[in-house]
């Protein structure tokens, strides 16, 4: 943008009168390459938050075990549930910065304005962009996609919104206490799960019973993974 202020400016001195009729071309010129600049750089953030959300949500597939699952797949319900702890994430990175003595305020703002905005698209009628994870087939290929740009547009997508609907607060801390934050924040589940162990952790997870017994194996390997990673 300051490329272009500068070039407009020189080429309106180097003109013989301030009220030149080219002087008048050159500032339109100079307001539709900014506002180019400025349609480019919104889309870029777009993709790159739609990017943000598809990593996380496959992280999140990975570590709940749901390709190994009975049905492979997850509800609506189970999608709109991760899709309210991932837009949460600016919440409780606001309330962990809150509880620094000099927090930055103007950051915490900006969290909670991030917050408005991406629930303020999941309750509308377009709702969100989103991975389908209502088929095996589809779970796979987001597990298998590589997390480029160019990648995901080989991914089967849906929009999900929530409307009027209100998810039970119950079941969103349930899951939001389950996952490890792909963001780098703690949930309750990461300390918890250093404390009581893998088999404990992944039994809390999955549940008991024998009928799960793969899928508590897969979770518990996931988190030995995650686990040794971070040392």
């Amino acid at each position: 943008m300051e490329k272009i202020r500068t070039r407009v400016a020189r080429e309106v001195k180097s003109l013989s009168h301030p009220r030149d009729r080219r002087v008048r071309q050159i500032e339109k010129r100079e307001k539709r390459g900014l506002r180019v600049l400025q349609q480019k750089e919104r889309q870029k953030n777009q993709h790159q938050q739609r990017l943000n959300r598809y990593e996380w949500l496959k992280d999140s597939v990975f570590l709940l075990g749901v390709a190994q699952s009975e049905a492979g797949c997850l509800s609506e319900e189970d999608v709109l549930l991760l899709v309210q702890v991932y837009i949460e994430r600016h919440i409780r990175e606001a309330n962990k910065l809150r509880r620094e003595r000099n927090h930055p305020r103007g950051l915490v703002k900006q969290l909670h304005n991030a917050y408005e905005a991406e629930m303020a698209e999941l309750r509308s009628t377009q709702g969100m962009m989103v991975p389908q994870l209502d088929t095996p087939k589809a779970v796979a290929k987001l597990l298998e996609w590589d997390g480029t740009m160019e990648g995901s547009k080989s991914l089967d997508t849906v929009t999900v919104s929530l409307d009027t609907r209100v998810l039970e607060r119950a079941k969103v801390d349930e899951v939001a206490a389950l996952l490890v934050d792909v963001d780098g924040e703690e949930h309750q589940k990461t300390a918890r799960a250093k404390r009581v162990g893998v088999k404990k952790t992944a039994r809390r997870v999955v549940g008991g019973g024998k009928a799960n017994l793969k899928l508590k194996s897969t979770v518990r390997k996931s988190l030995k993974k995650k686990r040794l990673g971070s040392k």
